[in-house]
């Protein structure tokens, strides 16, 4: 398909030959923001900043419930590795033991000490079975880089 009939256009209408880089606005034609800006009643504005409040309390408050179940379920899953896998030493890392970062989409990782390598998928599995609203991460500290070790130890919470 030849672009002739397109640049014909072009010149015809002034632009030299050249294709205009984007699309060209209607003269008098509104911007959608310009239309919405003056939409809204004060009274309005009010019923949408509270509304906006009372959201954000309530998702910190699921958010809030929601690290609590998790801290519940790592608990769980702690004295699970440790009964059935042999682990030693179980810590809590990421951002549900950071706090701030912690989300409606969070999982639960988990830093274990003692599995034996055989294991380590079957354990993981089985933590996969503890809840459904909660995933697994699952790292074995006896075979993770050093320095990603040494910020578990650091940072990690024990359970």
């Amino acid at each position: 398909m030849s672009d002739a009939p397109i640049l014909e256009a072009a010149v015809e209408a002034g632009a030299g030959g050249r294709l205009p880089t984007r699309p060209q606005r209607r003269a008098g034609a509104e911007r959608y923001t310009d239309s919405m800006s003056s939409t809204l009643t004060p009274k309005q504005l009010d019923t949408y900043r509270q509304t906006m409040r009372r959201r954000a309390v309530e998702a910190d408050r699921r958010r809030a419930e929601r690290r609590e179940t998790a801290w519940a379920v790592a608990r769980e899953a702690a004295a699970l590795l440790r009964s059935r896998y042999g682990a030693t030493q179980v810590l809590a890392f990421g951002s549900l033991a950071e706090g701030r970062h912690f989300s409606e989409r969070s999982d639960i990782d988990l830093a274990a000490e003692g599995l034996r390598p055989s294991d380590h998928f079957a354990a993981l599995g089985r933590l996969l079975t503890l809840s459904p609203n909660f995933e697994f991460d699952l790292v074995d500290l006896g075979a993770c880089p050093p320095g990603f070790r040494a910020v578990i130890l650091a940072e990690g919470v024990p359970l």
